[in-house]
């Protein structure tokens, strides 16, 4: 593997910029700074990593009754692992799991248990 330094620099919407020596792409799947910036090819790691799949869904959390959690949590699951991040008024959180061992519906159905949630609408993600 070969490492590059680059530089780089944000175009702000009122025309400035920022120039910074690290970037964090927090653009999820889209990865709009590696992808449409920097052009860098997809690598696939499914031979080394079990989890290929996730359901994911909002959290109700009223901060101002329950306080914030100014911190994410992972949690061990069955088939692979949740997370739990904190968002003004809600949490997000999804399961990551392994579709070798386990069906979306069942994922679904032991994410919700976890969180104390009857049905509830849950997106499923293929990683």
């Amino acid at each position: 593997m070969t490492l590059y330094l680059i530089r780089l620099h944000t175009a702000i919407k009122d025309g400035s910029t920022h120039k910074a020596d690290f970037f964090i792409d927090c653009t999820g799947f889209k990865g709009l700074l590696i992808n449409k910036v920097m052009n860098e090819p997809f690598i696939d790691m499914s031979d080394y990593l079990l989890c290929d799949a996730a359901v994911a869904t909002a959290i109700p959390h009223d901060d101002n009754a329950n306080g914030l959690e100014p911190y994410t949590s992972a949690i061990a699951m069955n088939s692979g692992w949740t997370w739990k991040i904190p968002l003004l008024g809600r949490f997000g959180s999804g399961y990551v799991y392994s579709s070798k061992f386990l069906d979306k519906d069942n994922a679904a159905h032991e994410f919700l248990n976890l969180w104390n949630l009857d049905e509830k609408k849950v997106r499923s993600l293929i990683l």
